[in-house]
């Protein structure tokens, strides 16, 4: 399950209009984009700058994201792209009580040679982000 916003170890973002897409064509068929997101891990020292957690919402899935499962994941940032990442899950939950719509975080690991790029677009991706605040 989720944390509250006072528990949690590193900042939550959102944004009106995402500059982050993400792509997972083994649990759903469409572009993804976060409701929020944290750079530097998921509610798990120590802060890597190599780390992206998010949390989403899928319409509809192809199967059921579980908790500690591993996913094929493609990363866009404000049109950078970053293909061929691994999604953990760390929590996953239905909407509504059916198996029509799921939300879960995922905790995305950028490989060493392609953090550079990652840490350059996450900055540009700053002036679209806010800090989501504990309620």
């Amino acid at each position: 399950m989720p944390a509250t916003a006072e528990n949690r170890r590193f900042r939550r973002y959102a944004f009106d209009e995402s500059p982050i897409l993400l792509e997972m064509p083994d649990l759903c068929q469409v572009l993804l984009e976060p409701d929020d997101i944290s750079w530097g891990g998921f509610e798990r020292p120590p802060r890597e700058l190599g780390i992206l957690g998010a949390k989403l919402r899928l319409p509809g899935t192809l199967q059921p994201p579980r908790p500690g499962m591993s996913v094929a994941c493609g990363l866009e940032i404000l049109g950078e792209g970053f293909p061929g990442l691994t999604a953990s899950v760390p929590w996953a939950s239905t909407i509504g009580g059916d198996d029509s719509g799921c939300a879960m975080g995922v905790m995305i690991r950028v490989p060493q040679d392609k953090q550079p790029r990652f840490r350059a677009a996450m900055k540009h991706s700053f002036a679209h982000l806010r800090l989501v605040q504990a309620s």
